[in-house]
């Protein structure tokens, strides 16, 4: 393999996923009256809908949403001038009644999922709400990656611009949920119902907005990033980006921002043995990332030459970005013995200001639900976290990514930091107006 060669780390893991569905492990198929119910309506606005299962009722009248949380789901998109049947598709994440409930539901939305998948490919919707937790299962590991947490709470109200599928996600409660639990906690319902309200009008609202259109090569990270391999090149970069944040001609409320990483050996930097792998920046303009080795290694002249350009680089004026800029801060105090100057934005912290639930201020999580990025980095991460909660201990990095990936890898975490912080204050601005 050469240096140079694609990145393989960006293959999405929910390419692994199948377009063929297990009916042969799942067997429901075989003890319901309706088996593998078909997708309903018409469709006309673009929205599909997916609910949990079909109800017992359901399966014996032979179409779905036709309890309580249907009425639920017809009253609301009755408020936004739609009808259930007439503009929308609905469909489940299982679609055949399942005999146990709670059980084994996680192994049946996995063989079922190749279900939905399909369905997506084929109807082209504009829209995809996803009604409680076991419909969220059932997509968010194809769109983005499998990590555990489907909780409506985590996920309810995002309206996520995917560009694995071209379309919006809108994740929510599920109806019927509410209305099995109305006469029991009727202060809580009452809250979810305005939000369910809410949700449901913010998803209609994006049906009515132009279908969303990415191209496969619109954000490949071998275009954006560009990957820096001798030292008067990373000269070369530090002093173009500096120059793009300087220019007049792109002066706008987001000039002279800059974001950017480090990829490091372990969690903290205070042990010998510690090093920085690569650094990545990004101006939102010009993306790139080159190995720390050309800082340390070399001849005299090329190490202090490559170091001064970054030292040049962090004690700019030029606002600087990060996602959790105390490890990018402890990192260059304990490596190159200076203070980053002029921290603008922490996208961490944005984060959990801008929204206080919990599991959501990650990067990673936040690219995905803000900008419809896909995992990125599941054949990277993997190697990054060890067992030793001391944060000395070194992680898998140098052993089994390639360079090349870890660039990459790491040249997109700079770039998403600052397509990130460029949205958050624009919701920033937006809340105190």
């Amino acid at each position: 393999m050469t240096f140079f060669e694609k990145s393989a780390v960006m293959t999405s893991a929910s390419e692994q996923i199948g377009r063929v569905p297990a009916c042969a492990a799942c067997k429901l198929h075989k003890s319901c009256h309706t088996p593998k119910m078909k997708v309903y309506g018409k469709g006309k606005s673009g929205i599909l809908i997916v609910g949990r299962a079909p109800s017992e009722q359901d399966d014996q009248l032979g179409k779905p949403a036709t309890g309580e949380g249907g009425k639920i789901l017809r009253d609301e998109l009755a408020r936004n001038q739609l009808s259930l049947f007439d503009d929308c598709w609905f469909t489940h994440a299982a679609i055949c009644k399942p005999k146990i409930l709670a059980k084994d539901f996680g192994k049946i939305i996995n063989w079922c999922r190749p279900n939905l998948v399909n369905t997506i490919h084929d109807l082209q919707p504009k829209v995809v709400i996803l009604l409680g937790m076991e419909a969220i299962q059932s997509l968010i590991p194809y769109i983005w990656r499998a990590d555990g947490d489907y909780s409506e709470e985590r996920w309810k109200g995002w309206n996520i611009p995917s560009q694995k599928i071209n379309a919006w996600v809108c994740p929510t409660f599920n109806p019927t949920f509410l209305a099995e639990t109305e006469g029991r906690f009727r202060n809580i319902v009452e809250i979810n119902k305005k939000q369910f309200r809410e949700h449901i009008k913010q998803a209609v609202l994006k049906s009515q907005q132009d279908r969303l259109n990415y191209s496969h090569t619109q954000n490949d990270p071998d275009q954006i990033v560009d990957i820096v391999e001798t030292v008067p090149e990373i000269i070369q970069y530090f002093d173009k980006v500096l120059q793009e944040c300087g220019d007049s001609s792109n002066k706008n409320e987001f000039s002279g921002r800059m974001a950017f990483d480090f990829e490091t050996s372990c969690l903290k930097p205070d042990s010998k043995n510690s090093r920085i792998l690569s650094m990545s920046v990004s101006n939102g303009i010009t993306t790139f990332a080159f190995p720390w080795s050309l800082i340390v290694t070399g001849t005299d002249s090329d190490r202090i030459r490559a170091r001064k350009a970054v030292v040049r680089f962090l004690r700019s004026p030029y606002p600087k970005i990060a996602a959790n800029l105390k490890f990018e801060e402890r990192w260059v105090r304990s490596k190159l013995g200076i203070r980053v100057r002029n921290w603008k934005w922490d996208t961490v912290l944005a984060a959990h200001w801008l929204d206080y639930r919990e599991g959501i201020t990650s990067l990673k999580f936040q690219s995905f639900v803000q900008m419809g990025y896909p995992d990125f980095e599941h054949k990277v991460s993997k190697f990054m976290d060890n067992d030793d909660k001391s944060g000395y201990a070194p992680n898998q990095l140098q052993k089994n990514v390639r360079l090349h990936d870890l660039l990459i890898y790491n040249g997109m975490d700079s770039y998403l930091e600052f397509q990130l912080a460029k949205l958050q204050i624009q919701q920033y601005l937006k809340s105190k107006t």
